[in-house]
């Protein structure tokens, strides 16, 4: 048999422990906030790093009315970057008969606070009174806009007596 545990005596331990409570002082706590803060301000440009922000001013479609068949035209549409870091576009799709005559190489980038000028060239079909579109779709690293779609649209008419429309210069 075990042997019981001494009893326990007035005064030499007492039956129910008390452990003190660390008291918060406003000092302490000014503190404790301060030093909260700093990992907050450290680590706040990685919380919400800079990002580009496309905008394409105006409308991203052109109605260009009436064009006679076979001809071509260009029209040009301001891309700006609202952001606070920089824009990369890149040409992604072209519609057949239609070209971006943008930059030279892969990508264009467009600082924060800046603009770019995206020209599209296009030539109509042949035929009479037929409804014509074309798209351009360009990718961007704007996480809210991946990709812009630049869109021309409008109807042909015959080409009799058919002066040149849009810039006089050949097409490529």
């Amino acid at each position: 048999m075990l042997p019981s545990p001494p009893a326990a005596t007035p005064g030499s331990f007492p039956a129910t422990m008390r452990i003190p409570r660390p008291r918060l002082t406003l000092g302490a706590l000014l503190i404790l906030i301060a030093v909260a803060a700093v990992p907050l301000a450290v680590f706040a440009p990685w919380l919400n790093p800079p990002r580009a922000q496309a905008v394409i001013e105006g409308s991203p479609r052109f109605a260009f009315g009436t064009m006679p068949a076979g001809s071509y035209r260009r029209h040009a549409w301001t891309i700006r970057n609202d952001g606070r870091a920089d824009l990369i576009l890149v040409v992604s799709q072209l519609d057949p008969g239609c070209g971006l005559s943008v930059w030279e190489g892969e990508n264009r980038v467009v600082p924060p606070g800046a603009r770019a000028e995206i020209q599209m060239t296009w030539t109509t079909v042949k035929g009479e009174g037929l409804k014509f579109t074309r798209a351009a779709k360009l990718g961007t690293n704007d996480p809210d806009a991946p990709s812009l779609s630049l869109v021309v649209e409008g109807n042909t008419s015959p080409r009799d007596g058919f002066a040149p429309v849009g810039d006089p210069e050949p097409r490529p």
